[in-house]
This record gives structure tokens, C-alpha cells and sequence, in this order.
């Protein structure tokens, strides 16, 4: 798959697309647009991370419930594991 940054606006946010994907997430996927936003909380930040989809027609569309449980649940452990990293 290929992602290309479509937004940098530091130290706020970036967008990005991700195209050319294989494997088995070709069958189900044709694209994906994300986002990371990033804004001031308390002595932090608070980092939000927003993604959208694009199902293949048929089996893609039918797929799209259990692969947003699938990948809630990869999210989630991305930025449990960023917020190891930053916060000792």
C-alpha cells in the first residue's frame, strides 16, 4: 500500500491517504483518509486520530461492521503504545 501525506499543518495536524493496498485488505478496502489532530490539554495533548473508509463494492460494504471492530481495537493499542512511549 502506499500512503501519501495530504495535509501537514505543524504542530496542529496531518492527513493522509492510503491507496495501492494488496494482500487481503484489497478485497475489502479501496482507500482510507486519516487525520491526527493534536491540541493542548492541561500540561499535555490530546491526540485524535480520525480515519474513513472506502469499502469495495459487495464484500467490502458487507464486511465494514466487523472490520471497524477490528480496527477500533488496532487503534486503540496504537495509541496505548504512543502513550508509553511519551509518557514514562
Amino acid at each position: 500500500m502506499r500512503e501519501t501525506l495530504t495535509t501537514i499543518e505543524r504542530p496542529h495536524r496531518f492527513g493522509y491517504t492510503i491507496g495501492d493496498i494488496g494482500g487481503i485488505l484489497k478485497t475489502l478496502v479501496t482507500s482510507a483518509d486519516g487525520t491526527w489532530t493534536f491540541e493542548p490539554a492541561g500540561t499535555g495533548v490530546r491526540i485524535t486520530w480520525v480515519w474513513d473508509i472506502t469499502p469495495t463494492a459487495r464484500l467490502g460494504r458487507a464486511a465494514m461492521l466487523v472490520f471497524a471492530r477490528l480496527w477500533s481495537g488496532y487503534a486503540r493499542q496504537a495509541m496505548d503504545e504512543i502513550e508509553g512511549i511519551l509518557v514514562p
